[in-house]
């Protein structure tokens, strides 16, 4: 059995949900191994975490992460093809304030 899970700077383990968000982890390499912030919802009596929104905490400040189709402008959670065209999406990394607001 494989469990996909985070580890906080003080050594915790997480399990994650694998949903949309969670999935996301498996799929994309790129999401391992990097500093990240992560808003997750835990439920009562469940033994994982939900992702709700991923950051990625870089030296000049912290960027959302997403992945964006650039063909039919819309933001998907996993790497895969495009929902709606079924074309190549893209990381996307977008600068947020302090408060979690993408800042355009």
């Amino acid at each position: 059995m494989r469990v996909l899970a985070f580890e906080t700077a003080d050594g915790e383990l997480y399990p994650l949900a694998e949903d949309i968000r969670g999935r996301g982890f498996r799929r994309d390499e790129r999401l391992r191994g990097i500093e990240m912030e992560l808003l997750v919802r835990r439920y009562h009596g469940a033994p994982v975490v939900q992702v709700i929104r991923a950051f990625e905490r870089t030296d000049h400040g912290k960027l959302e992460l997403d992945y964006w189709c650039e063909i039919c402008a819309i933001a998907m959670f996993e790497l895969k093809p495009c929902d709606c065209c079924q074309g190549d999406i893209e990381l996307r990394r977008r600068p947020v304030d302090k408060h979690g607001r993408v800042i355009d």
